[in-house]
């Protein structure tokens, strides 16, 4: 695990478009899928790309670390996310789960997709919301069981709405090869940090140090 802190969102997001254009010019995966969370730093992270420099001939190909479990789909992450790209004009693909007429059936077909997914993803960035959670991961850990046979779980927390989300297991997220997390600022590094020494979050702290995981930090306004 490495710190790296930033005295601005810009300087982060310029950090993480150098991350992603190396990716594309020298992931060994043919490919080059990226997992990526929602939320408003990934949405001004986006608008950041369209006025700077990520590789305009990207064959990047985003993929949604969770999905809110609503049969309304303009509410879903894969439908705002989509939405942004189109209107800035982005040439990567963003991709995911829309509701197909059962939670359960969603849940199942992502994991599905998942499965097909596991051994050929390059990269995963991920924002660290003002709780602490990342994904749709939130504490106490101890609401959470182990997944090692499943890559996409449902969870229900009174924290999120909708309260019903799909969201990668814990185990997945740290079996991709690297793992970029994002705090917009310093309160949200250090909640999601006193969670981690609190052993009170679904990443396991000894797991953590022992990975390939960047912590992108903004120390400033």
């Amino acid at each position: 695990m490495q710190f790296l802190f930033f005295q601005s969102k810009n300087e982060i997001y310029e950090c993480l478009i150098e991350r992603l254009n190396k990716t594309s010019q020298y992931s060994q995966k043919e490919s080059k899928n990226i997992m990526i969370s929602a939320g408003e730093t990934i949405e001004n992270f986006f608008r950041f790309c369209a006025e700077n420099k990520l590789n305009k001939e990207s064959s990047l190909r985003f993929w949604l670390t969770d999905e809110r479990l609503s049969k309304n789909r303009s509410h879903s992450n894969l439908s705002k996310l989509s939405r942004i790209r189109e209107k800035l004009r982005l040439n990567f693909s963003i991709n995911g789960q829309n509701y197909n007429g059962s939670f359960t059936k969603m849940v199942s077909e992502y994991n599905k997709v998942m499965s097909g997914l596991k051994n050929d993803i390059s990269l995963a960035i991920l924002s660290i919301a003002e709780d602490g959670h990342i994904a749709s991961l939130s504490s106490p850990y101890s609401r959470y069981k182990r997944f090692s046979d499943k890559n996409v779980i449902s969870i229900s927390s009174k924290n999120f709405h909708p309260a019903k989300r799909l969201t990668l297991t814990p185990e997945f997220i740290l079996s991709i090869d690297r793992v970029i997390l994002l705090a917009s600022n310093e309160k949200k590094f250090l909640t999601f940090f006193n969670l981690l020494l609190a052993d009170q979050y679904p990443l396991n702290f000894d797991s953590l140090v022992n990975s390939k995981v960047e912590i992108l930090v903004n120390k400033g306004n």
